[in-house]
């Protein structure tokens, strides 16, 4: 940064506050947003093992190859899913006063989350983290449990199996997704206050920096107290 704007000494102490402050606020919230996403994955693999005790050898064989082919189109964005948002389970969801109203309407900006359409006044009213455990857990399981070949006993035993661990999806995703939006706005805090120490001039450089490096494609750095001359 001292390069881009030219900072002076007096500032590069002013930012590299700013930061220490801002690290060690980020670090107690990343801990929490780790120990959530760990408590997530324990969740969904006890969901998946009850599920998986109702399947014989050859149905687990294919719902394992099938599983990891679809998490892997997730994790590259390219599913799709074929189950309509206003069929989507509401049976299984906490309390609305407890998720949606505490969550609020804006959605994360994961990419799995983004961009869901309120086809009908029951699915608009599902919270983010429902949205997500739905679009990226239930109904690509599901679908999977209809690809592999099972028939509709078998795929009913297998998703009244995962229904108990719903609830606790949903709430452990609303904590995450409540986690990163605590992270974004912590470092959106110290962004601003590393702003209000620079000069007009200073802060137009800068600007012009980052437009620079969002149109070469290249990521702007968070603001770090190593990226400032010692």
């Amino acid at each position: 940064m001292t390069a881009t704007v030219g900072l002076t000494e007096e500032q590069q102490g002013k930012v590299r506050d700013v930061y220490l402050k801002g690290e060690a606020t980020q670090k107690d919230t990343w801990q929490k947003f780790n120990q959530a996403q760990m408590s997530a994955i324990a969740v969904e693999a006890e969901m998946f093992a009850a599920m998986q005790d109702r399947m014989t050898e050859p149905q687990l064989q294919k719902f394992t190859t099938g599983r990891k082919s679809q998490q892997t189109k997730i994790s590259a964005g390219t599913y799709t899913s074929a189950t309509p948002h206003n069929a989507l389970e509401t049976s299984d969801r906490t309390d609305k006063a407890g998720s949606s109203k505490d969550i609020g309407s804006k959605r994360t900006e994961e990419k799995q989350t983004g961009g869901i359409p309120a086809k009908s006044n029951q699915s608009a009213s599902i919270s983010p983290s429902e949205c997500f455990v739905q679009d990226v857990i239930i109904v690509p399981m599901n679908e999977v449990l209809v690809a592999i070949g099972m028939n509709s006993a078998e795929q009913a035993k297998c998703i009244s199996a995962c229904r108990p661990y719903h609830v606790k999806l949903n709430k452990a995703w609303h904590e995450i997704h409540q986690l990163r939006n605590e992270l974004v706005m912590q470092e959106s805090k110290s962004i601003e206050a590393v702003e209000k120490i620079l000069t007009k001039d200073q802060l137009t450089k800068l600007k012009q920096h980052r437009v620079s490096v969002a149109e070469s494609g290249n990521t702007v750095p968070s603001v770090k107290a190593s990226s400032i001359d010692r």
